[in-house]
């Protein structure tokens, strides 16, 4: 292979530090293998043995990709040698390779910690937990934790729980100590860094916060004059809008007035300014209408922006807002203490379980490694030890690390070992992980470029050169982010040391039908007429969150797809370096990238509804699976029989086969007691082999789950069911094994960590499933040998390259759900957090808190920069980009108007997506003809009706008709069954959509799959004058309702007969034995005199906690049923009706019960089905108020 200069330069280099800054494509892997194979080999310089070097990649199989490569270029130096004493020295080489440290960081410290354990105070057999193992037991502290301090009676507590608790969710707590806790894991003194950012609370100079909102705010004030001297420069221009250009003069005028001194000067002069109105037109006949029309609307966004201003930054001036900040510290400290409970707490369980987590990994390393001496860096003896033995340490992605992952590298490679970084700042797109750029930026600043100063240590070399991509992707990449990319919006000025350059000049010879230019492909979905329309820097109105949106765009990437397969669209021929040769585009070469993960689904199943082969890489819920949920309550009646609900799943699956009539009839044959009593009662007078056989064999299963591990049993079940070799013949038939082998691997990890037991396993897999991480995936289909279109997310799509990219979704707005938090934390400024006031039950936007919020938000849009990088590199002949649009003219229009060869910095972050950003540079292109494109042309753009992909012309799968294709061969005979054979060939299961539905779903998730918002109202005060303080809510609420599950109140109506009643439902421990604390015996009083009650108690049937199975009718699928489970709490019957209650022991009132209609309303349907009588009247019972509300 030649390398270029620059790269000859990275490999040669001896006794400099460097940094490697690696633009998309520029084979820094290549480099850095062959400047260590140099270095082993003693090219150039002494010769170095393997096990010498320190390399860390950033996942485990780039360690591995690097040793195979290492080893490839070790054998082929080998193979060209004759040189006796050459070849043993490259054998002994292989040989150490071994044991040589190339790994990610994380293997590294495990290595450094299993060999200082003794210096660390740990086991020798520490291993690493895994992810499921490390959350359920964060989790299972974070419960003792609060539940410890509610006993403790903690004013402090109680504040903070008033301050940010959500109703009925004390998760919420938990998961912002969570966030705490692992925010500071990425320090490299995590206690210290706490301490330091809450006192920063503390104090009353608020300085570093004004500081930073200072500089925001005056950033805004340029961008300002920018925009109101444009409007300017219109009303100036012959057949301007001259009549306006008065006001604009006052306008830019009042921005100079703006008193600059300091935060609060600025906020001052802001609410001072006063706008003027624009005049009407005045009759010129050379009025330029556009020209009118454009610098009314730059004013129109002046005058929005400076509004936005004063009303964001006002309230600082308030007394009030600004005594708020120490208000927060007192806040901030007591979860700093809740956090060190929690950390205490879980490094000894951790100890105790002999388990490891990533972060202790880093910080036991850090402990190895440095010491803190009053804020004075000092290393070890052990990295002094390690500086001396590794005489090179490589990093590969050095833009991805964290400052304690930093700090352990610059331990090693400060006491003798030279450092040698790889990296790229324009894809460090892994925020979410903690890291932080800056580190790779601030050694790029400090780091000497020019070859006249390589005399210094430390050297930076840049590689430009893409070997990946056609000359017309580099062009089109270079104009954007050439446009867009500075060191504000993507933290690195996108100059000509960062630009791309053609490496790997494509053998065009003669060829035609290559790739050509870039494609836009917009498709306009026209908005609802009562939306008033939005300018390019406000949100787009189409709507995200509806999947025909979505349908829609994913059928004309299909259509796009099927063109360029079938030869009729550009490109027809791709390059081959396998083959070494042209060859006609297929499914494989083509990926589409997408910024969210949840519409992955829908463009897979858009592709194959038009034939065309595709894979969604997502992650999907491993508990959704069929096959698991079926085997997850095949376990359950194995541990305890007398569940209704598993057994009837599993009776009428696959497993067992019976249908809705014979489980019908086996209700019916005992209509009370269990449905296995009814199965038993049902089998004394009905013989059915098929309930024998399955009986049997739970019986056996039973037996053999008291004297083997879980996993050998479900290892038997799997053989005797035959059910693991039924799936595989099912379609996606893999996948679906895979699942159920994941099952039995967890029932295997689940007891290497000394737990035993079926009835464990279940409620850790129970653990499992309510687990908010989703921690346990389903298998994934293997798509490398399958010529498939793959779909990915960009993050995923890192690292690899595709002929044929399609970025899609390309106009979904950037994700600000982090930046809407009540707390938010920053690495440099700490904490930030909105203050509720409980007795006004206002939140007050705080100082520290505005300050965090704008930077986190500028460094999303610098980090969403980054990732549009990654997506628009990752294509090596072809660039496609599709998006919505609600207004195709207007967005054209606008970008135009914002447009500037050299873009403003508020311009660019004031856009919403990734088409926003594009179009700006678009317009300014000249290499594009939004029609057809020309010769020359980078790009080229097409518009798309709705109408030409309507929901009703679907293109369904080109499966050719059986008898289509027997009636081309002329030459056959056919016997006299040839209709009867074709009728079944031909057939189509007429409830296909039903295959895509849940097999049976609770009352509880139909309702939540209806009704969007689970949010109740906000109660001001958390705790009440009750002791409710002392539990937690969930368990509050389930102990109140097993109360009116059991209570007789039909029978006990007095105080004193009730409370007895009580006791003795505790003693018998049919309720938790802190009932008597929680419920309020004067509301049950009242709740068993009611009106309600009374009437129930005169009724001649009443029923309380009546569970049912209900197959519901869906009325939007003729044809189609989901069966429905439920548990009823109570009803009665007056003259053969039905009066329905429903008690809801949450803290609601009659303003929000609304989401609850639906539910009551879907168990009058299940009742009035399976009763055959009316219900009348329903009711809703609130604990909290005491009171009926009749629906």
């Amino acid at each position: 292979m030649d390398f270029t200069k620059e790269q000859k330069l990275a490999i040669d280099l001896r006794d400099k530090n460097i940094l490697v800054s690696a633009a998309a494509g520029s084979g820094k892997t290549a480099i850095l293998i062959e400047r260590l194979v140099n270095k082993v080999l003693g090219v150039g310089g002494d010769r170095i043995d393997i096990d010498r070097f320190l390399i860390v990649t950033f996942t485990k199989d780039a360690a591995s990709e690097m040793k195979e490569r290492i080893e490839a270029k070790l054998n082929d130096r080998m193979s060209n040698t004759c040189d006796e004493l050459e070849i043993d020295y490259i054998q002994k080489q292989l040989g150490l390779l071994g044991k040589t440290s190339i790994s990610t960081i994380h293997a590294f410290c495990y290595k450094l910690i299993k060999t200082y354990f003794n210096q660390l105070n740990l086991e020798p057999n520490m291993k690493i937990g895994s992810d499921i193992d490390v959350n359920l037991l964060k989790q299972e502290i974070l419960e003792e934790v609060i539940e410890e301090e509610f006993t403790k009676k903690n004013e402090e507590f109680y504040r903070l729980c008033d301050a940010y608790e959500k109703v009925n969710e004390i998760d919420y707590i938990k998961s912002i100590l969570l966030k705490i806790y692992s925010f500071s894991q990425s320090t490299v003194f995590p206690k210290k860094w706490l301490e330091e950012k809450v006192s920063l609370l503390e104090q009353e100079n608020a300085s570093i916060f004004e500081e930073s909102l200072f500089v925001d705010i005056t950033d805004e004030l340029k961008s300002l004059e920018k925009l109101i001297l444009r409007a300017i420069g219109l009303a100036e221009k012959p057949n301007g809008p001259a009549h306006y250009l008065n006001i604009f003069e006052t306008d830019y005028q009042n921005l100079l007035n703006i008193d600059k001194t300091n935060l609060f000067t600025i906020i001052n002069s802001l609410n001072k300014i006063y706008f003027m109105k624009l005049p009407s037109k005045r009759k010129k006949s050379d009025l330029n209408e556009n020209l009118k029309e454009n610098a009314k609307s730059l004013r129109t966004d002046f005058k929005e922006r400076i509004e936005y201003l004063t009303k964001t930054y006002g309230i600082l001036v308030d007394e009030t807002i600004l005594a708020k900040t120490a208000q927060t510290g007192k806040i901030f400290r007591e979860f700093i203490r809740l956090v060190n409970i929690f950390e205490e707490k879980y490094t000894i369980r951790k100890k105790e379980a002999g388990i490891l987590d990533y972060n202790d990994l880093e910080h036991y390393a850090i402990e190895l490694l440095i010491n803190d001496n009053d804020g004075k860096i000092e290393y070890t003896e052990i990295a002094k030890e390690l500086g001396k033995y590794y005489k090179e340490v490589y990093i590969d992605e050095y833009q991805d690390v964290n400052d304690a992952q930093e700090n352990i590298l610059k331990a090693i490679s400060n006491n003798g070992s030279i450092s040698f970084m790889v990296g790229d700042v324009k894809q460090s797109i892994y925020k979410f992980r903690l890291t932080n750029p800056k580190i790779f930026l601030n050694k790029y600043e400090t780091f000497k470029k020019s070859i006249k100063e390589f005399e210094n240590n430390n050297v930076c070399i840049d590689l430009s050169k893409n070997f990946r991509s056609r000359k017309n992707i580099l062009m089109a990449v270079n104009d954007i982010f050439g446009q867009l990319m500075n060191e504000n919006v993507g933290d690195i000025v996108y100059d000509e040391t960062q630009q791309l350059y053609v490496g790997n000049e494509y053998d065009f010879g003669q060829v035609t039908d290559i790739a050509t230019h870039c494609e836009l492909h917009l498709l306009e979905i026209l908005k609802n007429k009562d939306v008033p329309d939005n300018d390019i820097n406000k949100d787009n109105n189409v709507n995200e969150s509806d999947s025909s949106n979505v349908e829609l765009e994913a059928k004309m990437v299909a259509n796009l797809i099927k063109d360029i397969v079938k030869g009729n669209a550009n490109p027809k021929i791709i390059y081959d370096k396998q083959i070494g040769a042209y060859r006609p585009v297929e499914f494989r070469d083509i990926v589409i990238l997408v910024r969210s993960k949840k519409n992955s689904t829908i463009f897979e199943e858009e592709l194959h509804k038009m034939n065309i082969n595709a894979y969604a890489e997502v992650s999907k819920s491993f508990f959704n699976a069929i096959e698991i949920e079926l085997m997850i309550n095949f376990l359950k009646i194995i541990d305890n029989i007398n569940q209704d609900i598993p057994l009837i799943s599993v009776l009428r699956s696959s497993l067992v086969g019976l249908d809705f009539n014979e489980l019908s009839d086996i209700r019916t044959q005992s209509l009370e007691g269990s449905f296995y009593e009814a199965c038993k009662s049902f089998m004394v007078n009905n013989k059915n082999d098929k309930l024998i056989e399955f009986f049997n064999m739970i019986y056996n299963f039973r037996k053999l789950a008291n004297m083997v591990p879980v996993s050998e049993l479900i290892n038997q079940i799997y053989l005797e069911t035959g059910y693991l070799r039924y799936v595989t013949m099912l379609d996606n038939g893999e996948l679906k094994a895979s699942n159920l082998r994941i099952l039995k691997q967890e029932a295997i990890n689940f007891e290497e960590n000394m737990q035993t037991g079926l009835f464990n396993f279940i409620n850790y897999l129970n653990k499992l499933s309510n687990n908010p991480e989703n921690l346990l995936q389903q298998a994934k289909l293997g798509t490398d040998q399958n010529n498939l279109v793959k779909i990915k997310s960009i993050h995923k799509s890192k690292g690899l390259e595709f002929p044929i990219v399609f970025l899609s979704n390309s106009h979904t707005k950037f994700n600000t759900t982090d930046i809407q938090e009540d707390i938010l934390i920053h690495n440099e400024l700490g904490f930030g957090a909105k203050l509720r006031d409980v007795a006004l039950s206002l939140d007050y936007t705080t100082l520290p808190y505005l300050a965090i919020k704008n930077k986190i938000k500028n460094e999303n849009i610098s980090e969403e920069m980054r990732i549009l990088y990654v997506a628009l590199t990752r294509a090596k002949e072809k660039l496609i980009i599709t998006g919505i649009t609600d207004n195709y003219d207007k967005l054209i229009k606008d970008s135009m108007l914002y447009s500037e060869e050299k873009m403003d910095i508020l311009t660019i972050r004031k856009q919403t997506s990734y088409l926003k950003w594009i179009m700006l540079s678009l317009m300014t292109n000249k290499y594009i003809n939004p029609a057809t494109g020309t010769k020359d042309a980078l790009w080229s753009i097409k518009k798309w009706s709705s109408k030409d992909f309507a929901l009703n012309q679907t293109e369904q799968i080109a499966h050719p008709m059986i008898d289509n294709i027997l009636n081309q061969i002329t030459k056959i005979s056919y016997s006299e069954n040839k209709i009867n054979i074709f009728e079944k060939l031909n057939y189509k299961y007429v409830h296909q959509l039903a295959t895509t539905l849940p097999q049976k779903t609770t009352v509880t998730q139909f309702q939540n799959n209806i009704q969007n918002s689970n949010r109740e109202a906000y109660i001001p005060k958390f705790i009440k004058e009750t002791n409710f303080h002392k539990h937690k809510s969930l368990l509050r609420g389930n102990i109140i309702h097993e109360v009116f599950e059991h209570l007789d109140y039909l029978k006990y109506t007095s105080v004193e007969a009730i409370k007895t009643n009580l006791i003795k439902l505790i003693k018998d421990k049919k309720i938790d034995s802190q009932a008597l604390e929680i419920i309020d015996i004067n509301t049950l009083y009242s709740f068993a005199n009611s009106d309600i009650i009374c009437r129930m108690r005169k009724s001649s049937l009443s029923f309380k906690e009546q569970s049912f199975i209900y197959e519901m009718p869906l009325d939007e699928f003729i044809g189609e049923t989901v069966l429905v489970q439920g548990i009823v709490d109570a009803y009665f019957e007056e003259e053969e009706k039905i009066i329905l209650i429903d008690y809801k022991t949450g803290l609601l009132n009659k303003n929000n019960i609304n989401k609850y209609e639906k539910q009551i309303n879907l168990y009058a349907t299940a009742l009035e089905a399976i009763t055959k009588k009316f219900v009348i009247e329903k009711y809703l019972y609130l604990y909290t108020i005491d009171e009926f509300i009749k629906i």
